[in-house]
């Protein structure tokens, strides 16, 4: 049995964070993975709407403070509610604000980027899309 693709949008600044993030998700031998990434947040929606991925792993944090999960996220659930959205974070303990803002918006998770194993991005991932397939079988 063929198992279906899952597109996945890395929203970060970070290059490293996106390139870990990459081949850790590439390098499956069980699951393809297609993967794009968007390191600006002011072309994450546009991004989003180019590439329709199926699970989103959003920065928690960009360097552009003018643009955040504060204001994507309510964005993305809007625009996009068939998107499963995982924030993922480099600054443990110091952002409990914007995490329990961001529960609010129904993510399909976190991922702490510091000690990430590749098997704990793929299984979150694969859960996100799981959840997808069970709300909206009509996944394309």
């Amino acid at each position: 049995m063929t198992k279906e693709r899952i597109r996945v949008l890395i929203a970060d600044d970070d290059g490293n964070a996106i390139n870990t993030l990459r081949n850790y998700l590439m390098l499956d031998r069980d699951q393809e993975f297609i993967v794009s990434s968007e390191s600006s947040p002011n072309r994450v929606l546009a991004a989003i709407d180019k590439i329709k991925p199926h699970v989103v792993l959003l920065d928690n944090q960009f360097a552009d403070e003018e643009v955040g999960i504060r204001d994507l996220l309510p964005r993305i659930a809007g625009q996009f509610p068939h998107v499963k959205v995982i924030v993922v974070t480099g600054h443990r303990g110091s952002d409990t604000d914007q995490i329990k803002e961001a529960l609010a918006w129904n993510i399909a998770g976190f991922l702490d980027k510091q000690g990430l194993e590749p098997g704990d991005l793929r299984k979150k991932v694969r859960n996100a899309f799981e959840t997808l397939r069970r709300e909206d079988r009509n996944l394309d």
